[in-house]
């Protein structure tokens, strides 16, 4: 496939070593659909977890391990995931490279092959609109019961997140705020009515006095 084909934020490639049930494992998602099959236990899961962790993703969003080292291949000491993301500028692909240690459950992160902070793969991740707390764009196995509780509004508003450059959520939720606004006019001058209703009244009965 050409780089050109993938949007900003594409998963182009995933290379792991000593992650979870992978030793080393290279795998090159088309830009369109892509489906993993496998038998129970063959790293379906591995891939996703790669993805969350390797993207800087909280650990929380898998609803299972909660160290880091845990990630690391049973055995082993050390291990990292590296994934190619699209962007923009089809020949500059963003390079994520998380190493992680078993030792001190530490972790460092490595963008086009510079160490940088986690905040750094933070910001890199929004400018490609990389959403992993958003369960319409990124929905692991251990969270669907969580989605299937979501209620229609929020599945709206997540969906809307999911799209694009995330600008028909912005403007939902300024109508949202205008809509408030207004609601909060109107009650001010409901009240403002019933005082003057009131003053009108009270002035009729000093009249009648």
């Amino acid at each position: 496939h050409h780089p050109s084909e993938y949007i900003p934020g594409s998963v182009m490639k995933v290379k792991l070593h000593n992650f979870m049930t992978y030793s080393d494992v290279e795998m090159e998602p088309g830009p369109r659909l892509n489906v993993i099959l496998g038998p129970n236990g063959t790293g379906k899961s591995s891939f996703v977890c790669a993805l969350a962790i390797g993207l800087a993703g909280s650990t929380k969003l898998l609803g299972r391990a909660d160290k880091l080292s845990e990630f690391v291949k049973r055995g082993e000491q050390s291990g990292y995931s590296e994934i190619t993301l699209a962007t923009k500028d089809p020949d500059r692909p963003l390079v994520v490279r998380r190493e992680i240690k078993r030792k001190d459950n530490s972790s460092t992160w490595r963008v086009n092959d510079v160490v940088v902070t986690h905040d750094r793969v933070k910001q890199e991740m929004h400018k490609l609109g990389v959403q992993l707390d958003n369960l319409c764009q990124f929905l692991p196995q251990d969270r669907v019961v969580e989605f299937a509780r979501l209620s229609p509004e929020q599945l709206l508003k997540e969906t809307e997140r999911a799209i694009g450059n995330a600008e028909l959520f912005d403007m939902h939720e300024l109508l949202i705020k205008k809509k408030d606004a207004i609601q909060g006019l109107e009650r001010e001058v409901a009240n403002k009515r019933a005082k003057i209703d009131k003053l009108k009244a009270e002035n009729a009965s000093v009249e009648r006095d």
